[in-house]
């Protein structure tokens, strides 16, 4: 009798433990919700929008225009495993690496771009950089003129320059962390948990800041919300701001069923398009660190009035 009564324990232990690990929460979810199947399903890296055309990265890269609900492909890559994009108005940059198995980074580190939907990948020049390549990324200020930066590393110094085209040049010294969004005359950085805003000419003038629970990957600019949605080692967490652009310090949920998708994991890459509620929309990656269960790893996109639930994308 205890034998049974001990493994009747054990069996509960286990159901409960994979749904503490989040395993089980998409049925949970498609009970309510049908998911649909999903094309993006790798641990996704970035996700960015130059023109009319947003674009993602798993390693791959896919496309789709900024108004259709869902209808990624993927599209063809320059040479190596994509590391990060980046965008400005008119072009996309991809970072390549060759990934090393015993020290687990990336060597042989190259910058590729292309002009929006063209496919077509050339190559950066970086001869005239201080340093090693580390990374690159961009300021998400989709609603003006986007900038994309690169990051060098010299002797625990990291120095910041702009892309543009086919060549780099030295950015504003202002530039300190690879986290960035700009929206008008607001900056927004962060770095480890904390977020902070700085407004005017010098960015210099207090907008706020707010300390999360997980560390900040990405920031995007929801027009709809007025909020920043930040994406973290805690999920997807949503800022509301003030009509200056303050940060007002909360944390609000974000719309939707997010509880059943996003809550839990990893949420390296977010965008936020669109101006009101027929053409707004959110995205955002899942990932589960040491996973590549696909039901979790991959990108998952919010419609607000078209498709009022999250789903894969």
């Amino acid at each position: 009798m205890k034998t049974r009564y001990s493994i009747s324990a054990l069996l509960m232990i286990l159901l409960l433990a994979a749904c503490k690990n989040g395993l089980t929460i998409f049925d949970q979810i498609d009970q309510e919700t049908k998911l649909e199947e999903a094309v993006i399903t790798g641990s996704v890296n970035s996700i960015v929008k130059s023109g009319d055309t947003l674009y993602a990265s798993d390693g791959n890269i896919y496309s789709k225009n900024v108004k259709g609900i869902r209808g990624w492909s993927k599209i063809n890559g320059p040479e190596g495993t994509i590391i990060k994009l980046a965008a400005d108005e008119n072009r996309v940059y991809a970072l390549t690496g060759e990934y090393d198995l015993d020290t687990r980074t990336y060597k042989n580190k190259k910058i590729f771009s292309t002009f929006n939907s063209q496919n077509k990948w050339e190559t950066v020049e970086t001869q005239n950089i201080e340093g090693e390549i580390g990374a690159i990324f961009w300021d998400g200020n989709i609603h003006s003129t986007p900038i994309a930066y690169l990051q060098t590393q010299k002797d625990d110094t990291n120095k910041f320059y702009k892309i543009s085209g086919n060549s780099v040049s030295e950015a504003d010294s202002s530039i300190t962390s690879t986290v960035l969004l700009t929206r008008s005359d607001v900056t927004y950085t962060a770095k480890d948990k904390t977020i902070i805003g700085k407004s005017g000419s010098g960015s210099d003038t207090n907008s706020g800041s707010v300390t999360l629970s997980g560390e900040v990957f990405s920031l995007t600019y929801s027009a709809e919300d007025n909020a920043i949605y930040a994406g973290t080692s805690k999920g997807l967490k949503k800022l509301p701001l003030d009509e200056s652009g303050k940060l007002t310090g909360e944390s609000h949920n974000p719309p939707g069923n997010w509880n059943a998708t996003i809550n839990a994991y990893n949420a390296f890459a977010v965008l936020a398009t669109g101006t009101t509620a027929e053409d707004a929309a959110l995205y955002t990656s899942t990932i589960q660190p040491n996973s590549t269960y696909a039901k979790i790893n991959g990108l998952w996109g919010y419609y607000y009035s078209r498709r009022d639930n999250w789903n894969r994308e």
